[in-house]
């Protein structure tokens, strides 16, 4: 493994409150964190927003005895 696989290795390794010491003490800017999205209004309001899928073909099983 070269140094840099080693260092993001450790990085990874390391907790969060670690990981925003080590990127200040390199001067770059902290990481941003996610901002959770306003959940929906009903439990399957989510499902409308998806592309609806295509109705699923049974399959048809033959069974050989022999």
């Amino acid at each position: 493994m070269s140094h840099l696989d080693d260092a993001a290795a450790e990085f990874a390794r390391m907790s969060p409150q670690e990981q925003q010491r080590a990127l200040g003490a390199l001067g770059l800017p902290e990481r941003l964190q996610k901002e959770p999205k306003e959940p929906a209004g009903t439990p399957f309001a989510a499902l409308g927003s998806r592309p609806s899928r295509r109705k699923r073909q049974p399959i048809t099983v033959t069974v050989l005895r022999g």
